[in-house]
């Protein structure tokens, strides 16, 4: 019976650390989509319209220093 509760709690364990490493997953892409996003506002010339997204609607964006 206690060979069982330990597997039990291994296998918890295990299906923690896994959850945990698709949450890491998920950040690591978004952070690496937010650096490619602030690369290219930083190409992006100043005259030059830049839109954000808020639901289904793109809005242009009237201050550039609020997006980083």
């Amino acid at each position: 019976m206690v060979t069982e509760d330990i597997r039990q709690r291994l296998q918890m364990v295990v299906a923690e650390l896994q959850s945990s490493a698709q949450q890491v997953a998920s950040v690591s892409g978004q952070i690496k989509e937010l650096e490619a996003t602030l690369e290219h506002l930083s190409t992006q010339e100043e005259n030059r319209a830049v839109y954000r997204q808020s639901g289904p609607l793109l809005l242009e964006v009237s201050d550039r220093g609020k997006l980083s």
